[in-house]
């Protein structure tokens, strides 16, 4: 009776959180999609971060919050020169192996880039081909990820909800196109201009689209939420520090690899047939996600009570 009473108490937790999430904001997915966005498995961690956000939850934050940020806009000039470089040069681009886990829907619709950082050190690849982006990069300690991001002409990220608030966003537009390319942030709408940057949160659903003939180049970065009080701050930067660089994906060979994309890379023929499915059977996609969801949800609430149960 216990076991499943706890068990119960745990899925609630997540259901709970989930339902926040969907309630929070002006911008709002149908809750099938919301329960069925694997976002979900994240949701009470995610919760935690927002709630314990230092200051007023919002969309967009105040830059001037991070003061060291100012060192990459004013030195924007530079970094645009040498993303601009790899972007001649073909080496901003999409997943070669297809194994990346955090940004792999993007990848099928217009999106490329270059990590620079992700979540603990720099790659290699990017020491050797941007080192002043690396240089600048170093002296920001609150960035934890970076990235070249290119939005090509034509192009659109459906709207989404990143999976992991821990972190804020942070855009710094180095070669932009002008009005017909934007982001819709909850209600806000946000053109990218050249050498200006937004610090916002992504947990808020949001997409974007370059309806120009020129692609959209930004310098992306996450940078580490501010949170009330000092246990919630070690917190989080206990997870963001150890847990999401798992998810680390190469440029190039001889970069790192995570542990998390090996596996994803592994179920491939998986996701190419729920694509599949999606594209013939839209209705059965979406039930069948978020009874995958809710079994994952199930198997999360369970195991740390069986193994309580065997202490």
């Amino acid at each position: 009776m216990i076991p499943t009473i706890s068990v119960l108490l745990v899925v609630a937790v997540f259901f709970g959180s989930g339902l926040w999430f969907h309630l929070r904001g002006k911008l709002r997915f149908k809750l099938r999609r919301q329960f069925g966005d694997y976002s979900i498995l994240l949701a009470p961690y995610n919760a935690f971060a927002c709630l314990r956000t230092e200051g007023r939850n919002r969309p967009v934050h105040d830059t001037a919050r991070f003061p060291e940020l100012g060192l990459l806009k004013d030195h924007w000039q530079e970094i645009r020169d040498e993303a601009h470089s790899l972007l001649t040069e073909g080496a901003i681009q999409k997943a070669a192996r297809q194994d990346d886990l955090v940004f792999y829907s993007f990848m099928k619709r217009g999106w490329k880039r270059f990590y620079l950082v992700w979540y603990r050190d720099f790659l290699p690849s990017a020491m050797r081909r941007a080192p002043r982006t690396v240089e600048l990069l170093r002296q920001v300690p609150c960035v934890h990820g970076a990235m070249f991001g290119v939005l090509e002409p034509h192009s659109r990220l459906g709207k989404h909800r990143d999976p992991f608030a821990g972190t804020l966003r942070y855009h710094l537009a180095l070669s932009t196109p002008g009005e017909g390319c934007r982001m819709q942030l909850d209600d806000i709408e946000h053109v990218w201009r050249d050498g200006e940057d937004i610090l916002f949160d992504s947990s808020y659903v949001h997409g974007a689209r370059n309806d120009t003939d020129q692609p959209r180049l930004v310098l992306f970065c996450d940078v580490e939420r501010p949170m009330r009080g000092p246990i919630s701050s070690a917190i989080n930067r206990a997870v963001v520090r150890h847990f999401v660089p798992v998810t680390q994906v190469p440029n190039e060979p001889g970069d790192p690899i995570g542990i998390a994309n090996r596996a994803f890379a592994w179920l491939r023929p998986l996701r190419t047939g729920m694509q599949a499915l999606k594209r013939d059977h839209v209705r059965v996609y979406y039930t069948l996600k978020t009874g995958i969801a809710l079994l994952l949800v199930v198997l999360l609430a369970w195991a740390p009570v069986a193994w309580l149960l065997t202490v």
